[in-house]
């Protein structure tokens, strides 16, 4: 996909479905598409979602290409009749819509293999913008397809997330990386932090980079708020050597860690390395503790998991005995791990108190206890 204006990449995405505007279905394409699109270089100016409306369609199509350099739509590429979206991209386009012979075929051999009759209706997703370029969909009948108007490039995708997938890693991922050179990606760096509300942290983020000129965001998820600076790549070694031991210095207190840093993760990859079975007695997190470890295990851990209000003797159980325990009505918890006949604890008061913030109190102590072991377990193997 050579397009004519390598000099930006901003992005509109636009998904069709009546099923989107009315909440029957959530609109995880936009999602995973930005995630990957950014990735890749590109910025994202806009997210639209229409209904199966020929005239809000047009309407929408037209007002996201004027605000972008490459317009993806997903969804209307199906056989039936709510189904239309190459019909009014290509009076967008002013080119009548032309038969593809192999695009036919590709669709009625997806059908024969999953024993599914075919359709004369299945014909009318062979049918594409003429001078349009065609991505072969391996995971579905629907194949999408990509075209110029102006200095626009307009991708029409189907609406499956897995088919939208399966066209990204076979072919539109190679295509869109030529347009943008990695030198001229831009980079993202990020902190996590936990203890400080987002306003505040924002307000000692800008002070500490307001002459950087990096773009800064933040993401806000209980009980974390991620700190996001996106960075050229000619300017890593600035950002390293200037701006980022400057950060860390004024949130010390507050940061846990960088870029993809999971302490779940981290965690279970020390307690695995200790080989000993582990038993978690859980009153406060409802097993969120226990599938927290097990998401983060990737090196086969020994974790068996016991929901109790009493504590395993050490003397009878053998092994790493991880407690929480805790009440949402004063916010109290606690947590402790007996290792080796060691024991690490640790205690503290949640700001989320009461039967109205029971959820956040749970996800708070869940996250702070694995902190909380994860920091202490890593001192006490250094001893």
């Amino acid at each position: 996909m050579k397009s004519q204006v390598l000099h930006s990449n901003r992005i509109a995405i636009v998904a069709v479905g009546t099923e989107l505007t009315t909440g029957d279905v959530l609109n995880k394409n936009a999602s995973w598409l930005s995630a990957n699109l950014v990735d890749l270089g590109y910025s994202i100016s806009m997210h639209l979602t229409v209904p199966d409306d020929r005239e809000l369609m047009e309407q929408s199509l037209k007002f996201a290409m004027n605000h972008a350099d490459f317009m993806f739509v997903t969804g209307g590429l199906g056989p039936t009749s709510d189904d239309f979206t190459r019909d009014v991209l290509a009076k967008i386009l002013q080119r009548k819509l032309v038969w593809n012979e192999e695009a036919w075929n590709n669709t009625k051999n997806r059908l024969l293999s999953l024993n599914v009759e075919i359709s004369e209706s299945n014909r009318q997703q062979c049918f594409f913008p003429e001078g349009a370029t065609v991505l072969k969909n391996p995971n579905g009948t629907a194949a999408g397809f990509y075209s110029n108007l102006g200095s626009c490039v307009i991708i029409a995708l189907p609406g499956p997330p897995n088919e939208i997938a399966a066209i990204w890693c076979s072919s539109l991922n190679d295509i869109l990386s030529e347009n943008v050179p990695s030198s001229q990606r831009t980079q993202l760096y990020k902190l996590t932090c936990l203890g400080l509300s987002e306003s505040r942290l924002g307000e000692i983020v800008e002070q500490h980079l307001k002459d950087s000129n990096f773009l800064l965001g933040y993401r806000a998820r209980v009980p974390y708020v991620d700190i996001k600076i996106w960075y050229p790549p000619n300017r890593k070694e600035e950002l390293d050597s200037k701006w980022i031991p400057r950060l860390k210095s004024s949130l010390s207190t507050w940061v846990i860690g960088e870029n993809d840093y999971d302490v779940a993760k981290e965690l279970s990859t020390e307690l695995s390395n200790l080989n000993q079975p582990i038993y978690i007695l859980d009153t406060v997190t409802d097993g969120s503790i226990y599938q927290r470890l097990l998401g983060g295990n990737d090196k086969g851990i020994n974790l068996n998991i016991a929901i109790s209000n009493k504590r395993i003797p050490s003397s009878q159980t053998p092994g790493i005995q991880l407690t929480v325990d805790g009440d949402f009505m004063t916010g109290d918890w606690s947590v402790a791990l007996v290792i080796n006949e060691k024991t690490i604890q640790y205690s503290s008061t949640c700001r989320y108190k009461g039967a109205e913030h029971r959820e956040r109190f749970k996800t708070l102590v869940c996250e702070s206890s694995l902190i909380e072991v994860h920091k202490q377990l890593r001192q006490l193997i250094t001893q």
